[in-house]
């Protein structure tokens, strides 16, 4: 599995879409008790939050977070994004839309979407799709169906694919660590993840894209 590290406290978890520290029952971020109405406010000044339904984002730790690594996209370039919860695709769209500058991010609610989204983009020979980002658990299609069918029927062996799960049966487990054993653009990151794991696995799979295509060039 991808190392996690804690970079900002804004987490993507299954359960309910909320980041990490907030919850409906008091203070669990960890912070001090406020003990002015000055102290309060220049917090709350400092954290200004953006309520999107269950979701509550700190602003400053969140959207204006450093973005210096983010990826060189184009008009013609395209994420895909499924997952089948609407709070989790928000976060994790969010998050694409810092590190793929300029890039389309194309969501869908389940993993026939995003492959019928693929099949579309290759009829288009501008188009240049930089990652598929898929969960794992979805309705009919799963994130595993959405990598075979990207590699295996339509032949996309240079596309980065990160699957995101917060659990799955044991099977499926080994399913998954076999294909990163054996495809150097597959990683899976666990939920609940931040966006400092979300952008090291992003870069490790940029880079290993990089190399891979150098590569192919060179043979």
């Amino acid at each position: 599995m991808a190392e996690v590290g804690a970079e900002i406290d804004l987490e993507i978890t299954e359960n309910d879409g909320r980041p990490d520290g907030v919850s409906d029952e008091g203070n669990s971020s960890g912070l001090e008790p406020e003990t002015t109405e000055d102290d309060s406010r220049n917090r709350d000044l400092q954290l200004e939050e953006v309520q999107t339904g269950t979701d509550v984002i700190p602003r400053e730790r969140a959207v204006f977070e450093d973005t210096d690594d983010a990826v060189e996209a184009t008009a013609s370039s395209h994420v895909i994004l499924a997952d089948d919860t609407d709070s989790v695709r928000r976060v994790a769209k969010m998050f694409s839309e810092m590190l793929f500058s300029g890039a389309s991010i194309e969501e869908f609610d389940d993993g026939q979407g995003a492959i019928g989204k693929i099949v579309e983009l290759m009829s288009d020979f501008r188009a240049e799709i930089e990652m598929v980002i898929s969960d794992q658990m979805m309705i009919n299609v799963h994130g595993t169906d959405v990598y075979n069918y990207l590699r295996n029927v339509l032949g996309l062996h240079d596309v980065p694919f990160l699957l995101v799960s917060g659990g799955m049966p044991d099977h499926m487990m080994d399913a998954v660590e076999e294909l990163m054993k054996k495809d150097p653009l597959f990683k899976l990151l666990p939920k609940p993840y931040n966006l400092g794991q979300f952008k090291k696995v992003v870069g490790h799979l940029m880079e290993t894209r990089a190399r891979v295509r150098a590569e192919t060039t060179e043979n």
